[in-house]
């Protein structure tokens, strides 16, 4: 298929790729991830572009500073409903993004709910592009469970042109 959203059964070779598969965006084409989504293996080439949108919050009363008894317990509450409710893309193999290819991950504008990449292992050529699509990325360790509080320096994933809103297991 063409450009499109990649639940579109039409835009596969095989239907919509589930965790077994080895997908491939061999195209220069845009795929639109708007879910989260488990596969065996993702590899970008030839110029594609996967653009991840993440889902937004459900109940923006969290936000409300008048349910918290002071400013920590707010800050702690809506940064855990917005670890809850992120959009992961997990690749329990290896996710591949060859030179030309782009990863453009975007937080939800108004909540701010995160992009999550949850891979085996990365070989990263092209660019994963978050600039001004949110706030903040972190490098997590694959025993993490708690939100990243983006304390790894922005030059330690330079070489990779990580920046914006991406979080890699």
């Amino acid at each position: 298929g063409g450009n499109g959203y990649w639940n579109e059964p039409s835009n596969w070779s095989g239907g919509v790729p589930g965790e077994s598969d080895e997908v491939v965006i061999a195209k220069k084409v845009t795929v639109t991830l708007t879910e989260a989504v488990k596969v065996a293996s993702l590899t970008l080439s030839d110029s594609a572009t996967l653009h991840v949108t993440a889902r937004p919050l459900n109940d923006v009363t969290v936000f409300d500073p008048a349910k918290y008894a002071n400013e920590e317990a707010r800050r702690d509450a809506v940064a855990a409903a917005l670890w809850a409710n992120r959009t992961i893309v997990e690749v329990t193999g290896a996710f591949v993004v060859d030179a030309g290819c782009t990863v453009q991950p975007e937080n939800d504008k108004i909540t701010g709910t995160p992009v999550v990449f949850k891979v085996g292992s990365a070989s990263i050529a092209g660019t994963i592009n978050a600039t001004g699509m949110g706030w903040g990325w972190e490098l997590l360790s694959e025993d993490s469970a708690e939100r990243p509080d983006n304390d790894v320096p922005p030059g330690a994933l330079a070489q990779h042109n990580l920046n914006g809103s991406v979080w890699l297991y």
